[in-house]
């Protein structure tokens, strides 16, 4: 696999990275790796000083973190060209803003 995507299964915001990934066509390139918090050796802080979730990290190293980050990382790399968040102007900062209003009804 090329990346590998390590979440929480108690955490919901990686919802977000994952609709992303499959609208654009990359989900078949990415290795889901579970991380649990609460437990001993589970910790991704050598990768992500935040030690939160979601957290992408690359085939070449580079580690992204942050359901944003990830979902707008995922975007740029589309495998059939359709992309999720329009490059600039106005319908740019709808989409984001629809995306953010989402984490809402992550956190319910």
């Amino acid at each position: 696999m090329a990346m590998k995507l390590f979440y929480s299964p108690t955490h919901n915001f990686i919802h977000k990275s994952v609709v992303v990934a499959e609208e654009v066509g990359v989900w078949d390139q990415i290795e889901e790796v579970p991380v649990y918090p609460r437990e001993h050796g589970y910790s991704i802080a050598a990768i992500n000083p935040l030690a939160k979730v979601p957290t992408l990290a690359l085939e070449d190293g580079t580690v992204l973190f942050g359901s944003q980050t990830v979902a707008e990382y995922l975007d740029s790399i589309s495998a059939n060209a359709v992309r999720v968040f329009p490059a600039s102007g106005p319908d740019r900062w709808d989409a984001l803003t629809r995306l953010s209003r989402a984490d809402l009804f992550l956190i319910l």
